[in-house]
């Protein structure tokens, strides 16, 4: 589990990534950071970026396809929302090695 000190850093960090533009960049840093070691072969962290990338766009492209549009967000927007939480949270439980990087604080 995340000690309070560095949820607050990274919460920072996030929040400068994403005025940067550069929120999945940072992402994927951090994911790398916790999954490859010196012997992680070049091809191995290419392909897994483009992963990684692809999966953000999904979301993204998803989230945008179903929000409501031209309006402020309504409740169903927030349901979506809370149902994306939900859902990436079942996955970082289910992997147990991520906890640490996926864990959220509620």
């Amino acid at each position: 589990m995340l000690s309070d000190d560095t949820r607050r850093v990274a919460k920072a960090l996030e929040k400068e990534l994403a005025d940067q533009g550069r929120l999945v960049e940072g992402g994927f840093a951090a994911f790398a950071h916790i999954c490859f070691n010196a012997n992680t072969p070049d091809i191995q962290k290419v392909e897994m970026r483009k992963a990684f990338f692809a999966g953000a766009l999904h979301l993204f492209q998803s989230v945008m396809s179903v929000l409501d549009e031209d309006r402020e967000p309504t409740p169903n927007d927030l349901a979506v929302m809370a149902k994306l939480n939900d859902e990436l949270d079942q996955f970082a439980r289910s992997q147990k090695m991520f906890e640490a990087f996926f864990k959220r604080s509620h």
